[in-house]
Parts: structure tokens; C-alpha cells; sequence
């Protein structure tokens, strides 16, 4: 019997292109705190690892790391993830949009039976809510970071649903370092996209084995990956 295999994405930066609501959110906790303002580059290089780690890393960084000089207050990084929470929930499907051509990919999927979820970094509740917007159709799962889970790279929430799926496998897609490991981690193969939030250098350099430009690409990644001829896109 032919294995059961599904597609499982990350959101930010794989799936839809979050980056200008995700800095506007960002510069207004920082306006409102006396930080500086961020550009859309360095808060590029600061998602990946949850909105807490967003938001500390917004207040302070320097050149992309934490900067050793700034002892992060807590309860201050606690108030400020909370009002970017609370700003982003309100902002979050403002200027944010799928990808070029990723509607024809999820279609192509969809039609060949493949089963779909994301998981994400991002909190839950705007993870469950982009998706519902943006891709109903084609989603099954959507979990997003929430309190007592483990995030990635920790596999467990993905390989939880892959089991939920119904399904004997998966690949994953994603365009960060921390979508490499946890796909590693999981022991299942990954398709790293070049248009989101990490350079290509630091993808290769961190393992990523399969990379994709664009729709078409990751296309050809999918049908070489599960053995389907899904056509051109």
C-alpha cells in the first residue's frame, strides 16, 4: 500500500508575506517605548522564534544580536510582547498577502488528494486566523505558538499532526534555519523557500537541502518529493 503523504507549511515568509504588518506592529511598540524604529530588514532577521523573541530582539538588538551591553528588563519585554500581540491581532491581514503563484500550488494539491496544515511560530489565534482568511480551502490544521507548547524546531507539534493528518508522512515547507531543524528533527524532508525572511547563504549554510525560488520551483520540489506529476503551474 502506497504511503499517505502531507504537505505541511510555515506561514511567515512561506505562505504569506507578513513582513510589512509585522514591522508596522513592531515600530509601534517602539514609538510607544522610546526604542528605535526598525527596518523591515532587521525584523526580517529577527522572526523565527516566536512573537516574544520577535519583540526582545526588536528592543534590543544590535546588528541582528542581542546586544551584550542591554540587560533585557522582563517585565518590560512582557508588556511590550503583550501590546504587539494585542496591535498585530488588530493589523495583522493589512498589507499581508499569499505569495506569487502559491494559490495554483495549494490547487494543484488540493486536486491530487494531498492533505495540507501549517505549522507556525506565530501566535495561534492569528495563526488559525490568516489561515481561515487566506486558505480555508486547502488547510486542514492550522497551530500557531501558544503557552505549554514546544515550539520549533521541537518536531513534536508536527509530528502530532501528521498523525492527526491520517497520514504516514510529510514534507515540510518553510524558508527559515529553525524550518530546516525541525524538519530534520521530525526525519522528513523540507523544501526551504528563498523569498522569506532568511538569506540563502544562511539557509545553505544551516543544512537546507532542497531550495525554491518561487511557485514553480517548490512545484517541481513536491512532484519529485512524492512521486506525483502535478503538471505545470
Amino acid at each position: 500500500m502506497d504511503k499517505k503523504i502531507a504537505v505541511v507549511f510555515d506561514l511567515d515568509g512561506t505562505l504569506l508575506d507578513t513582513l510589512d504588518d509585522i514591522t508596522d506592529s513592531i515600530n509601534y511598540v517602539m514609538v510607544a517605548h522610546g526604542f528605535v524604529q526598525r527596518t523591515k530588514g532587521e525584523v526580517r532577521s529577527f522572526v523565527g522564534n516566536g512573537a516574544k523573541k520577535l519583540v526582545e530582539r526588536a528592543m534590543y538588538s544590535q546588528d541582528g544580536n542581542l546586544n551584550v551591553e542591554c540587560v533585557p528588563d522582563p517585565d518590560l519585554v512582557e508588556r511590550c510582547y503583550n501590546e504587539f500581540r494585542e496591535y498585530y491581532n488588530q493589523n495583522s491581514n493589512v498589507k499581508t498577502a499569499p505569495y506569487a503563484g502559491l494559490a495554483s500550488v495549494l490547487e494543484k494539491l488540493y486536486v491530487n488528494g494531498i492533505p495540507m496544515a501549517v505549522v507556525s511560530n506565530k501566535p495561534d489565534a492569528t495563526v488559525k486566523e490568516l489561515c481561515e482568511y487566506h486558505f480555508e480551502k486547502y488547510v486542514k490544521i492550522a497551530i500557531g505558538d501558544k503557552e505549554g507548547q514546544k515550539r520549533k524546531p521541537d518536531p513534536t507539534v508536527l509530528l502530532n499532526v501528521i498523525n492527526d493528518l491520517g497520514c504516514d508522512g510529510a514534507i515540510y515547507v518553510g524558508d527559515s534555519e529553525v524550518d530546516v531543524r525541525v524538519a530534520k528533527n521530525a526525519g522528513i524532508p523540507s523544501v526551504i523557500m528563498t523569498w522569506g525572511f532568511r538569506d540563502r547563504q544562511i539557509l545553505i549554510e544551516n543544512g537546507a537541502e532542497i531550495l525554491a525560488n518561487d511557485a514553480s520551483e517548490l512545484m517541481n520540489a513536491l512532484s519529485r518529493l512524492t512521486g506525483i506529476n502535478f503538471g505545470d503551474l
